[in-house]
């Protein structure tokens, strides 16, 4: 039996596609950086820098998509999409390149799975209409894969022990430019006529395969636990002091419950990625209440004096928002906020853990 994986070949082309994306990603963000230096009008931060870096790799991949005939292939298109949207969530420089290191690596695999799910229905079509195999009515199977020859170029191999295929159809496959780049071995049941494709994985593609899905799925799951407050979250942000102000009787006016849900709620409709208050981080889950002279943040006492409050998200729109809460009469409390290029956030502990 001749051997049709070649393994060697295999890890070459995966290792070279993992050193391919991470010069992509280092060509566009010097190409990136060398246009803003030359463009004029407002400097641009460098996570907007890093995120026009993440575009043109972005551009690439529908450039790419397309010339290999995939750009309407919905699973590529979704891998892209989310692309996208992983970089646009992105508030760093540090956490663009993440998302394009790892959402880069799914487009690729993706593409090279579609492309090469497209060649193995090419090469069923040649397959089910030869009528040879259209006469067969006893079960019959067909191995074909690709190889490296002595000449180190590849070429396409035939197993086809029963003899269902006619000689045009094998010398038809064995010259195709396209099924040299097959990159598994792909087998064919042959039965009554019909045509079928079987299993194509080995147990190594298919160890791979779920390797790639856990990655995916330990990405997903990451970019949800930041958005969603249970991990720890990093970017510009906002840093918000809150104080009372005496009242005519020198006492110093409380803040409450209400008061605190009033920024939280300016924070996030102006698009905050996440808010932490009195080092408690704010979750869908969580609660703002007032308890005698106590506010309780996640069933959690916190200091009110001063209250501190954090944000992650674009610092200048976060500073705005609050502008009309500062200026109101009816607000009694002194408030400072602060920009900064980097704000942590602490993931969210449910009580008693």
């Amino acid at each position: 039996m001749v051997d049709l994986m070649p393994k060697r070949a295999a890890f070459l082309q995966k290792l070279g596609i993992t050193g391919l994306i991470l010069l992509l990603v280092l060509n566009v963000l010097v190409l990136a950086r060398a246009t803003l230096m030359f463009r004029p009008g407002e400097p641009q931060s460098e996570t907007e820098e890093a995120r026009l870096a993440a575009y043109a790799l972005a551009s690439y991949y529908r450039r790419e998509a397309q010339r290999r005939g995939l750009d309407e292939n919905p699973a590529v298109r979704e891998a892209l999409a989310r692309f996208n949207y992983e970089v646009e969530q992105a508030v760093t420089p540090e956490g663009v390149a993440l998302a394009m290191t790892q959402q880069g690596r799914t487009v690729e695999s993706i593409l090279q799975r579609e492309e090469e799910a497209a060649r193995e229905q090419y090469l069923l079509q040649l397959v089910s209409s030869d009528p040879r195999v259209l006469a067969t009515r006893q079960p019959a199977r067909v191995l074909i894969g690709s190889e490296l020859g002595e000449d180190g170029i590849p070429r396409v191999v035939v197993d086809d022990p029963q003899g269902v295929l006619s000689p045009e159809t094998r010398q038809r496959i064995l010259n195709d430019p396209y099924l040299r780049e097959l990159t598994r071995l792909v087998e064919i049941q042959v039965a009554n006529g019909k045509s079928e494709l079987l299993a194509t994985r080995t147990l190594t593609s298919q160890i791979e395969a779920l390797r790639g899905e856990v990655e995916r799925l330990r990405n997903q799951l990451q970019a949800i636990m930041r958005t969603g407050g249970y991990a720890e979250l990093s970017g510009p942000g906002v840093v918000i002091q809150v104080e009372g102000r005496p009242t005519r009787s020198g006492v110093e006016q409380p803040i409450l419950a209400a008061d605190v849900r009033d920024l939280v709620n300016e924070l996030l409709a102006a698009g905050a990625a996440g808010v932490e208050v009195g080092g408690q981080r704010v979750v869908a889950t969580t609660s703002i209440r007032s308890v005698g002279d106590q506010i309780l943040v996640n069933q959690q006492p916190i200091v009110t004096r001063p209250l501190t409050i954090k944000a992650v998200g674009d610092p200048r729109v976060l500073k705005s928002s609050l502008d009309l809460i500062r200026n109101s009469v009816t607000f009694p409390f002194h408030i400072e906020v602060e920009e900064y290029p980097l704000v942590t956030l602490s993931a969210h502990e449910a009580p008693g853990t």
